[in-house]
């Protein structure tokens, strides 16, 4: 831009008449120190400064630079090849859990949704079952969540799974009637014969 010629500067200078700009100048040697407060200025005191500070009277400021290797700054330990494993099976641990767990959510829904299906259920049991396994959910993902983030965090939990849970049993049908159906057409073959009374 410095380097441009004035139809660029003149440019530049129709645009930022459009919008606000806000600019911090800070400037470190040199002889000419005061504020720069128009476009132009900014673009002058840019041009000149090289200049400037490349001789004995324009306050040159020595800088120095070292580089050293990124191995030098202190990194924290990668996690062992133990923690990482426990991680895996810690993991694969929530993961089992949490799919009985929804399982047998469905399950429990299932009942309350059609009790006349199933054994003397009680609602308030099944609701409490519910509370219990919607919190297993709720420590198994903050659990997994911090197992991610830190594998250091990763610890085997005791949550309610459906091992623990006992649901009413489902209604067992004593004998099925099946009515024979008599057909004339001799491509209907009746087997109604092999049914047990």
């Amino acid at each position: 831009m410095v380097a441009g010629n004035t139809s660029i500067a003149s440019q530049m200078k129709d645009k930022l008449k459009q919008v606000d700009l806000e600019v911090s100048n800070y400037q470190i040697g040199g002889t000419d120190v005061d504020q720069p407060i128009s476009f132009d200025e900014v673009i002058e005191r840019a041009k000149k400064f090289p200049q400037q500070v490349n001789n004995e009277n324009g306050r040159p400021v020595p800088k120095i630079m070292s580089i050293i290797d990124y191995k030098t700054l202190p990194s924290p330990k990668p996690p062992n090849f133990i923690d990482i494993q426990k991680s895996k099976s810690v993991l694969d641990q929530y993961y089992n859990k949490r799919k009985e767990i929804l399982d047998m959510i469905n399950k429990i829904n299932f009942i309350r949704k059609n009790p006349d299906y199933f054994e003397n259920p009680d609602d308030n049991k099944l609701r409490q079952f519910l509370t219990q396994l919607n919190d297993s959910l709720n420590k198994i993902s903050e659990n997994a969540s911090k197992c991610v983030n830190d594998v250091k965090k990763c610890d085997f939990i005791d949550v309610v799974t459906p091992e623990n849970i006992n649901l009413p049993r489902r209604k067992q049908i004593d004998h099925i009637v099946v009515s024979p159906i008599i057909s004339q057409n001799p491509n209907i073959i009746d087997l109604t014969h092999l049914l047990k009374p």
